[in-house]
């Protein structure tokens, strides 16, 4: 192949000289910026919708699971049904009066919740934690971005 002179080459591209090759170089840059903005906005959409579907099935369980920290209602009233049951049927009639010969009744125990019942709960309530953190995560990184390609590209004059 004979030796070409640089000077006889065509050119593909114009030659832009001052604010032309700034204001090309600009908009490339952009258009490349916008890109890369769009796909991390489609990824932030998806990890948005798993956060949300993902703490939609867990609340399900924490209600559940809620329930385990919590003293047991029937156990209540299966007490006070029988504090009641016992000062009915000790009721006596005394010079007119109609008074109660039963003892006050027993303390009820305190409850405390079982160690399993806790560390499951710590276990869901973290990760329901965790789950909505990154959901707000996701949405501040969002509108970090949409303000990077708002406020990025105007001039200094309307800063």
């Amino acid at each position: 192949m004979p030796p070409t002179n640089r000077s006889t080459q065509p050119r593909l591209h114009p030659v832009l000289t001052g604010n032309q090759a700034w204001s090309a170089m600009a908009s490339v840059v952009r258009e490349v910026d916008e890109q890369k903005i769009k796909d991390c906005k489609e990824d932030i959409d998806t990890i948005l919708v798993f956060a949300g579907l993902f703490s939609g099935a867990l609340t399900a369980f924490l209600v559940e699971s809620y329930q385990t920290l919590l003293p047991d209602p029937t156990n209540t009233m299966i007490l006070l049904l029988q504090q009641i049951a016992s000062q009915t049927n000790s009721y006596s009639f005394n010079d007119g009066f109609l008074t109660s010969t039963t003892a006050p009744p027993n303390s009820q125990p305190a409850f405390r919740p079982t160690e399993n019942a806790i560390r499951v709960n710590v276990l869901w309530f973290g990760s329901f934690t965790l789950a909505l953190v990154s959901a707000s995560f996701a949405i501040l990184v969002k509108q970090w971005l949409r303000e990077y390609l708002s406020g990025e590209y105007t001039s200094p004059q309307a800063r």
